[in-house]
Parts: structure tokens; C-alpha cells; sequence
């Protein structure tokens, strides 16, 4: 007896690490290929050069430390390359995907949990964040732990999933904001899940060890809270971050299966090649269908079937509105906090519903279908995303400026403040004269460098350079970034 549940077990293990395998070649693949874009400099320059991160700095920022103070010892032992920094998210992402699958298994069972990987492991929304030295890929791993703690302790109530459940909380309010509302999202799924429980003593226990553990998060998160409030403060003051429109209720769980994202800039989804792919994927998925593959049992999970489908729907569901509803709400009082990138805090509730819609359905054409829907975006774009630039190029401007560059003559003009650093971090320039963007142009500079970078259609700049007798000699343009080259004009013969 004891042999059976190894034969069963090794080959699910070995398959699951063929899944983590390939997602990390999905995520490996080009990963220092393109420079940092600006938020990824910010990274960088909040994580601090110094014996420690730079709080000072973050207390200046809108995020909370935990990120920015974890790579700046990652960048201590690893370095400060492009590839280095961000392999720091490419560790959380492939933990979420191996995660993802046990939080599936357990609220559906295993096929959804397979597809569940699956997605996670192809996914387009999921790769690019483990490819971005920026805090999300751990944002949305601690959901990922997080629920999976609550649920465990749901089902047996044992105080090490409370404790768990307590960390993982205090993770995700020290990694970012946002998860502030996807705490919301759980505490109406507790007073749910206490409401259709059995026998009140257990509903009391289950709630106040739920209590208990946001309790301890809250007193652990306290050292924090005054900077938190300083920085919510300049949030409700000015922000950068714009209004959003009617349908991004519909847009956000879109963008969470891939079909469009910070990859794809002003472009929307190529439905064309969305179709093809979807026709190719659910055709290969109809050919292995038919293959004789073997079908063991698999050995009974003791918390497998005590928690109804109907409740673990409820979950996923808050879990992915909540957040989203409550930003949306916020951007109504014009405090502008919800962007696609903030709502991922409920991408991961997206990919299991997905999969547990797919999972569910009896007809394995219709499951194949699904399957191949949920695939389909990431895959069709996959050629792109490798092959074009889809990150702010700085350092392609670096390198066009430098080798034009004239230290006596050229003068520099950046359109906004915050993107002097990202430009000269690329760069290997040195004592550079520059002209504050609200001053009056001095005509006495030969040759004037505008750099542009998130300026806005309104930036006066050209206007204001051209109006002290500058006319354009070249121009560079890439991904977010131009960059103007002028020269003073010849007064006049009379």
C-alpha cells in the first residue's frame, strides 16, 4: 500500500516541475534584452546606492518598502544588471505559477489546478511582470499565499494557516496599497463563509482567528502607517495617474488573460492572429485528447471536497471584483489610485476562474475550447513581445544624443524633471549643461538637446526652444521617449 501513492505522486511531481521549467524559459527568454523603463530607474533609485534602501526617498514616492528594500540586498549579491534586477521578480512569478496550481487544487481539484498552472505559466500579463523591476509579480504572489492560507484555515482551522494567513498579510500591505482593498474582498468572503458554516462555535472561532490575524498585520504595518498617510496625503492632492473610463470594469479582467497590456502600448488586441492561434490551440488540444494517455488515481486529499464549489466561486469572485469596484469607486471622489497595473493585485482570481470555468464543463470539445480561449491572447502575441521594443528606450537615446554630443556648444532641455535621471543613468555624459523646462531659453547656447519622455500632448517645449531662434537639425523617436536636436538659426541679412 505504501508504494501506490509514490507511483502516483512522481509523475505528477515531474510534470509539475516540467510546468515551472517552462515557465521559466518563457520568462528567462530576453529578460536583459531592453533597458529599464522609467519606473524600473525609480526602482532602482529608491532601492539606494548606500548601506541600506533610501527611505527618505520612498517616503517621497507613493509605495510602500518592502520591494525596493528587498532588491537592494538582491542587488548586493547579484549585481545591478537589467538581467540581474529583474530576475528578482522572475523568482515570485514562477513561485506564483507553482502556487497557483495548489490554491487551484484545492478549491476545485485537479484539472482545474493543471489548467490553472498552465495558463499562469503561458500567460503573456504574467511573463512580462516577471521581466519588470517593479513590485507586482510579488504583489500578486501574496494574494496568491494569502488566500490559500485563509482557505486552509477555513477548512481546519488550525492556527499555523491563521499565522500564515497574519504574514502574508503584513507582506501584502508593505508591498503595495492596493491590496488594501483585496483584504476588503476577504473580509466579505469571511462573514460569508462564517454565514453558510455549521454550528455557531465554529463560526465564532473561524472569524476571530481571522480577526486575530488581521489584528497582527494592523499592529506590524503601524510603524509605517505615518509615512502611508503622508504619502496618501500628496495621492488625494496631485497624482499622475489619469481618470479611468467607462469600461475599465470590462478592460481590467481583460487585460488580466493577456489581451492586452503594458506591452502593447496605444495598440489593442491583433484579433486576426488571437483567432489563428485559438483555432491552432484548441486543434492540438483535440489531437492529444485522442493520445492513450494513462489515467491513475490519485491519492485523496484530506481537505479535497470541504469546501463546495459554489463557496470557492464566491471567493475567486470577490477576490477579483472587490478591488477592482473600490479603485473605480475612489476615481468618482477624483482620487485617481486604480490603473491596470494596481487592479493585478486580482489577475490571479482571473486566471482560476478561467480555469475552473474550463474544468467544470462535462464535454471535452467544450473544455477544449475554453482552455484554448483562455490561451489564445498570450500565445498570439508571444512573436511581438519577444521581437519588438515594448519598454521605454533611454538608452537607445543615450547612445543617439552621445554620438552627436558637442560639450562646448549643446545645452539640454528635459520636458519633465523626474526623466533627467532615467536619460543620464543610460548615459555617459558628464557636467552637461541644463536648462530648467520653465526658464526662458538662453539663445547664447549654439545647440539645444530636447529630450522628451512623458511630457504630454500640452508640453510647450519645442514651441517655447523654437520661439529664441532654434530650428530642428535632427530628431530620434522610440518607444516613449524623442529626442530633438536644435540648432540657432543665422540672424537674418538685412
Amino acid at each position: 500500500m505504501g508504494s501506490a501513492p509514490a507511483a502516483i505522486w512522481l509523475p505528477r511531481a515531474g510534470a509539475i516541475a516540467a510546468l515551472l521549467a517552462g515557465a521559466l524559459l518563457l520568462r528567462l527568454q530576453g529578460i536583459g534584452d531592453q533597458g529599464f523603463w522609467i519606473d524600473e530607474h525609480a526602482s532602482v533609485l529608491m532601492a539606494g546606492d548606500g548601506s541600506s534602501p533610501s527611505i527618505a526617498r520612498i517616503r517621497s514616492d507613493v509605495h510602500p518598502p518592502f520591494y525596493f528594500g528587498l532588491l537592494h540586498y538582491w542587488m548586493r549579491a547579484f549585481g545591478d544588471s537589467e538581467t540581474a534586477i529583474r530576475l528578482l521578480s522572475t523568482v515570485a512569478s514562477i513561485a506564483t505559477v507553482g502556487f497557483l496550481y495548489r490554491l487551484g487544487h484545492l478549491l476545485y481539484g485537479a484539472r482545474t489546478a493543471w489548467m490553472a498552472g498552465l495558463v499562469a505559466a503561458t500567460s503573456l500579463l504574467q511573463i512580462y511582470y516577471a521581466q519588470e523591476a517593479r513590485s507586482y509579480a510579488w504583489l500578486m504572489l501574496f494574494t496568491v499565499l494569502s488566500t490559500d492560507s485563509l482557505v486552509r484555515w477555513r477548512l481546519t482551522t488550525r492556527t499555523r494557516h491563521a499565522w500564515f494567513y497574519g504574514l502574508w498579510t503584513v507582506a501584502l500591505l508593505y508591498t503595495h496599497y492596493f491590496s488594501l482593498f483585496f483584504i476588503a474582498s476577504q473580509a466579505i468572503y469571511v462573514v460569508y463563509a462564517c454565514w453558510v458554516a455549521q454550528g455557531s462555535g465554529e463560526n465564532r472561532r473561524r472569524f476571530t482567528g481571522w480577526l486575530a490575524a488581521v489584528v497582527l498585520a494592523a499592529i506590524l504595518f503601524l510603524p509605517w502607517s505615518g509615512i502611508f498617510l503622508e504619502q496618501w496625503s500628496g495621492v488625494q492632492r496631485s497624482f499622475w495617474i489619469p481618470a479611468p473610463t467607462s469600461l475599465a470594469w470590462l478592460e481590467a479582467p481583460l487585460s488580466f488573460l493577456s489581451w492586452w497590456g503594458p506591452w502593447s502600448g496605444e495598440s489593442r488586441v491583433p484579433v486576426a492572429a488571437i483567432g489563428l492561434a485559438f483555432a491552432g490551440l484548441f486543434a492540438l488540444a483535440w489531437f492529444l485528447g485522442r493520445l492513450p494517455w494513462p489515467q491513475p488515481s490519485r491519492p485523496t486529499d484530506s481537505l479535497e471536497g470541504c469546501m463546495t464549489g459554489r463557496e470557492s466561486t464566491v471567493l475567486l469572485v470577490l477576490w477579483l471584483a472587490v478591488p477592482i469596484g473600490l479603485g473605480l469607486q475612489l476615481s468618482l471622489f477624483e482620487i485617481d489610485v486604480f490603473s491596470f497595473r494596481n487592479s493585478t493585485v486580482s489577475a490571479c482570481a482571473a486566471l482560476l476562474l478561467g480555469a475552473a470555468v474550463a474544468a467544470q464543463l462535462d464535454s471535452p470539445w467544450a473544455r477544449n475550447l475554453v482552455l484554448a480561449a483562455l490561451l489564445a491572447p498570450s500565445v498570439a502575441q508571444m512573436p511581438r513581445y519577444y521581437t519588438e521594443p515594448h519598454k521605454d528606450q533611454w538608452c537607445e537615446a543615450a547612445r543617439f544624443v552621445e554620438s552627436r554630443f558637442q560639450p562646448k556648444t549643446d545645452a539640454f532641455v528635459f520636458d519633465a524633471p523626474f526623466i533627467r535621471y532615467p536619460f543620464l543613468a543610460c548615459s555617459t555624459l558628464e557636467g552637461i549643461s541644463t536648462i530648467p523646462s520653465a526658464m526662458p531659453i538662453d539663445p547664447g547656447y549654439a545647440r539645444i538637446w530636447l529630450i522628451r519622455g512623458y511630457g504630454g500632448k500640452d508640453s510647450q517645449s519645442t514651441e517655447r526652444i523654437r520661439s529664441r531662434g532654434y530650428a530642428t537639425a535632427e530628431r530620434w523617436q522610440g518607444v516613449r521617449v524623442e529626442v530633438d536636436l536644435f540648432d540657432r538659426r543665422p540672424p537674418a541679412s538685412k
